[in-house]
């Protein structure tokens, strides 16, 4: 892997402060989606995390696997998925994984010592952000809990970016997101972002600041395109 757009944190220095797009009234991830339209990234997939605390009470293998079927066929119509169940000293687990029309759904149900969670993650290269948003929200109503989700869209642009290229590109999803930037860092092969935008819903705090956007983009030198992760409100990896 070489190393990314040379020269990415000077040019970027004059896109911090304000970005100059008219905000709208109401925050929603559906201008997530406009805002990587802005990068003219080929877009790969939408991937969406979501996560929640169930009430306390000991649950049987039967009954983690009962609760996993019952969201499964509630949020995407799939009554019969294959089920691993793993038990453990400290855990025990009951997941799934399965295609269901334009959706990828892994999932599972985890006992610890002092809490159960349970955890989806959704893909999509063809649904929208909204589908998956009101997919997750299905999946997790049957327990009577609301999940913590993240989003994620993935693509790719074609070449090596230069830094003017670069620049634009962040100005583009700054501009329609109407964000300001926060922190810039590059270890010379990952750049990655954090910004906070009215315009997406509430995010997290980092450090002092509350932050909702992160941007982050790669170059794969073997493939010869540069990876673009545009996330709310963080890149996160697969819980």
């Amino acid at each position: 892997m070489t190393k990314v757009i040379a020269g990415l944190l000077v040019v970027l220095v004059g896109l911090l402060g304000s970005a100059l797009a008219t905000q709208v009234p109401s925050p929603s991830l559906n201008n997530l989606e406009r805002a990587f339209a802005a990068t003219g990234a080929a877009r790969l997939e939408i991937s969406m995390n979501g996560w929640a605390e169930l009430r306390a009470g000991e649950r049987t293998q039967s009954e983690l696997e009962q609760l996993l079927r019952a969201a499964s066929r509630t949020a995407f119509g799939v009554a019969h998925v294959a089920m691993q169940y793993t038990e453990e000293s400290d855990m025990r687990m009951a997941s799934v994984a399965f295609t269901a029309g334009s959706f990828h759904v892994e999932a599972n149900v985890q006992v610890l010592h002092a809490a159960t969670y349970l955890v989806a993650t959704v893909r999509s290269r063809h649904a929208d952000i909204w589908a998956l948003q009101q997919a997750l929200a299905s999946f997790f109503a049957g327990s009577n809990v609301t999940p913590t989700i993240t989003a994620c869209l993935v693509g790719v642009v074609a070449g090596r970016l230069s830094p003017e290229e670069a620049q634009e590109l962040v100005g583009s999803v700054l501009r329609v997101l109407a964000a300001d930037m926060q922190d810039f860092y590059s270890d010379g092969s990952v750049v990655n972002l954090t910004a906070f935008s009215r315009m997406l819903p509430a995010g997290l705090f980092l450090g002092e600041r509350k932050t909702n956007l992160s941007l982050s983009m790669r170059y794969n030198e073997q493939e010869g395109h540069t990876w673009i992760w545009l996330a709310w409100p963080t890149c996160a990896a697969i819980i």
